[in-house]
């Protein structure tokens, strides 16, 4: 016997195939983890010097740009509102899920854009923290009523 069957044997660590919903939770979890780690690159990093995409233009934006921005946003914050709602659905009542993944997402959206104060080419802007809210309000409000009965 090899000492790695025994310290799962030790751990009491389920294997793979013996407990499916632990694996579903699980994986549901790393999606949704990576999902925030991309948010947080996307919305924390400088304007001039990205490390994800080109870099902006200099002067003031234009109005395709800041479109594509808001769209970003939009995406950003739909898929952060459902994927926690599916993430933390593994284990909890559906309504509490979505309450949860609303409340995380609206702090999660208020943190990022205070946090954006301290890169040296951004700012924060009550039009995105706008833009991030409402559409968590409508995706969480999207998630209950197609899953009510």
């Amino acid at each position: 016997m090899n000492a790695g069957a025994n310290i799962v044997d030790k751990l009491k660590l389920p294997q793979i195939g013996q407990s499916p919903q632990l694996w579903s939770a699980l994986f549901r979890w790393m999606v949704t983890i990576g999902w925030i780690i991309i948010m947080l690159v996307l919305l924390l990093q400088s304007s001039g010097r990205p490390m994800v995409g080109p870099a902006a233009p200099p002067g003031s934006p234009d109005l395709g740009r800041e479109v594509y921005l808001t769209m970003g946003h939009i995406v950003g914050f739909a898929m952060l509102t459902l994927l926690l709602s599916w993430a933390l659905a593994a284990t909890l009542p559906l309504s509490r899920a979505i309450l949860i993944a609303v409340v995380f997402s609206l702090i999660f959206g208020i943190v990022t854009e205070l946090l954006q104060t301290l890169v040296s080419d951004r700012t924060a802007s009550w039009f995105d923290l706008g833009v991030n809210s409402i559409v968590t309000l409508i995706v969480g409000y999207i998630i209950r009523i197609l899953n009510t009965d």
